[in-house]
């Protein structure tokens, strides 16, 4: 008896405050969830100065612990910080950096442990899927339902996935798994 493979299920559920002078916690309706490609969390803290107005960029060596899906044709944001974006100058995978430069207007200081999300564009995000065979209903991004919930499957190994909505801080969550599994 031959066994399909079948795309592993992706679940969130999203909370908010009541409201401001509320912590309780309570479904965030409406929120959105974008789908990234793997990228790269900093090794070492450093700062990208601006270069905006340079005839030359200001290239920046960024010591990562792994490349993730990085390539030179990507373009970078800070976390789930939409307006602080990198442009990527060289990616060395044996020397595990990313060399990147900033023409955003100001000066993007990197701190270790932060992650770098990929900016994907809509053909080149993990899709998001609603059958298990993935095969059918595919978009980059997912809102959750009045329940604050979403669920779906992902083709892709690994991606980043970051979190936005009304009432919520933004937030970036790296290296979640997708892909087939056999059941």
């Amino acid at each position: 008896m031959a066994v399909t493979p079948v795309l592993k299920r992706f679940e969130i559920r999203v909370l908010k405050n009541r409201a401001l002078n509320d912590p309780a916690q309570v479904p965030a309706a409406g929120a959105t969830i974008k789908f990234h490609k793997q990228g790269a969390t900093v090794r070492v803290g450093v700062e990208v100065p601006d270069s905006s107005g340079l005839e030359e960029p200001i290239v920046v060596p960024v010591s990562v612990y792994h490349i993730g899906t990085v390539v030179v044709e990507d373009e970078l944001q800070h976390g789930a910080k939409e307006a602080q974006i990198l442009k990527i100058y060289s990616v060395d995978p044996v020397a595990l950096t990313v060399s990147v430069f900033n023409d955003s207007g100001d000066a993007i200081v990197l701190d270790r442990g932060d992650r770098l999300i990929c900016r994907t564009t809509e053909t080149s995000a993990p899709l998001f899927l609603l059958d298990p065979s993935g095969m059918y209903d595919a978009t980059s991004f997912t809102l959750t339902d009045d329940q604050g919930r979403a669920g779906g499957y992902v083709r892709a190994l690994r991606f980043d996935y970051t979190v936005t909505g009304p009432g919520l801080i933004p937030a970036a969550y790296p290296d979640a798994e997708g892909s087939f599994v056999m059941r």
